[in-house]
């Protein structure tokens, strides 16, 4: 293969791309204690009504990526 277009391929850019990646997936799972009191006082709800709420989306989050992700490749989207 021609040396520029696996140039970007090295190990360092790899594993910064990865924690880029990790980073990003974990930091939308853990800001959500950030909402835990506004949501809570606004909306009347409890902790536990809340923390439910969160854990069915994550659940449903992990469920639902699986099923989505051939979805671009079936309809044959760019992506």
């Amino acid at each position: 293969m021609n040396k520029t277009v696996n140039a970007w391929r090295t190990p360092l850019i790899v594993i910064i791309a990865g924690c880029l990646i990790s980073t990003t997936g974990f930091g939308a799972r853990s800001v959500l204690g950030l909402f835990l009191e506004p949501m809570t006082t606004a909306n009347g709800w409890s902790r536990e009504t809340f923390g439910l709420a969160m854990a069915l989306q994550n659940l449903m989050w992990g469920i639902g990526l699986p099923l989505q992700a051939p979805l671009p490749i079936n309809m044959d989207l760019p992506g």
